[in-house]
């Protein structure tokens, strides 16, 4: 297990630059566009996100109180035990996570980096249908080699499958 953290570790000087891009679009439960942007700029979304990929350590700059909406940009910083797909987690330790948003009028636009990989991520909605639609577009702007270029595929599915639980936890609780 330590041979392959070593591995890892030392595989994180060998990043390589790809502008690999991928789309996701996942329902939401709102009905408006501006129904999207307050939970998405709401400081209760992104503590239950916390909650759910069990991160420690946690840093908001600047300081966001749970009752407050996210100040942009904004930076959240914290550490957990990644999701990597291709890599057993029983293999991984906790790592530094940073995200960064800004809010560009109704699109959020996210750039998330550990030492595995650096990626984009720009949220926009579209309306079908009565319901809005979270358009998902990712980046990848830098990754290590022995990761593929779609698990940026994965990741992007993974934060749909995290705002869907969380969308899922809040009305189950209204």
């Amino acid at each position: 297990m330590y041979l392959l953290q070593i591995i890892l570790s030392s595989l994180t000087l060998f990043h390589v630059y790809a502008l690999y891009t991928c789309s996701k679009f996942v329902r939401t439960p709102f009905l408006t566009k501006d129904d999207f942007i307050e939970c998405f700029s709401s400081s209760d979304f992104f503590y239950k996100y916390i909650d759910v990929v069990k991160g420690s350590d946690i840093e908001f700059i600047p300081i966001l109180q749970e009752s407050n909406k996210l100040i942009f940009p904004q930076i959240i910083k914290y550490r957990a035990v990644p999701d990597i797909p291709f890599i057993p987690s029983f293999m991984l330790t906790k790592i530094n996570i940073h995200q960064k948003w800004l809010q560009k009028t109704d699109t959020f636009i996210g750039e998330i980096r550990t030492k595995f990989f650096t990626f984009d991520l720009t949220l926009s909605t579209t309306k079908e249908n009565d319901k809005v639609i979270m358009n998902m577009e990712g980046k990848m702007k830098e990754k290590i080699s022995l990761l593929p270029d779609h698990t940026l595929d994965i990741l992007i599915d993974q934060f749909g499958g995290i705002f869907t639980q969380i969308m899922n936890d809040t009305i189950s609780k209204n």
